[in-house]
């Protein structure tokens, strides 16, 4: 391939790696000095609104988790199996990602990973896990409980609804497979 030369595949190349340094962060635990790197990063998009990660507060699933019922949260995670897509008894499309990072036992001992539920109207919007341990992205999940186990819903796609602000997400591959600093799936609005 020719030697990326121009400032978008520099500025493109720049963004692949800060993305992979701030997903390595979460995954690996030590998602404090993420945090601080989001801060700094929402001072620069003040400057500059095209910040590579658009600087959402990422947590870990615990931290999400822990969030009050209603909370909006973003998060990296692991994920560990998907269910779906399946049509719901209404007009969407409904998906379940099980995701995991190293803080989820901390919510609790049985837990060894959090439910995310997906709604879409159309079943392309939703993503599409190649395989389980691969990384997902995901921004704008709603903290909730069903059948007292914990989970994260959000609605993907156009037409979300009155949902204030759609879930948007990436797709990376896992850890030895394959490119894991570009997504191979993103939502249609994600950055």
């Amino acid at each position: 391939p020719p030697p990326l030369s121009s400032s978008s595949n520099t500025k493109e190349r720049d963004e692949g790696a800060k993305e992979a340094r701030v997903r390595g962060r979460i995954l690996n635990g030590s998602n404090t000095s993420c945090l601080r790197e989001g801060a700094r990063g929402r001072n620069q998009r003040q400057k500059n609104t095209k910040s590579p990660l658009h600087m959402n507060r990422y947590l870990s699933v615990h931290d999400a988790y822990r969030k009050e019922f209603g909370s909006d949260v973003s998060l990296y995670a692991v994920v560990m199996e998907t269910e779906g897509p399946r049509s719901t008894s209404g007009s969407d499309y409904h998906m379940v990602v099980k995701i995991a990072d190293p803080s989820v036992g901390s919510i609790d001992a049985s837990y060894t990973y959090i439910n995310v539920n997906l709604f879409s109207k159309r079943k392309e919007h939703l993503p599409e896990i190649r395989r389980p341990g691969d990384v997902v992205r995901i921004t704008h999940l709603k903290v909730g409980k069903w059948q007292g186990n914990p989970q994260l819903t959000a609605k993907v796609g156009k037409g979300a609804g009155d949902v204030t602000e759609r879930c948007q997400f990436l797709v990376f591959d896992g850890p030895g497979q394959g490119s894991s600093d570009v997504a191979y799936q993103r939502s249609t609005a994600a950055g």
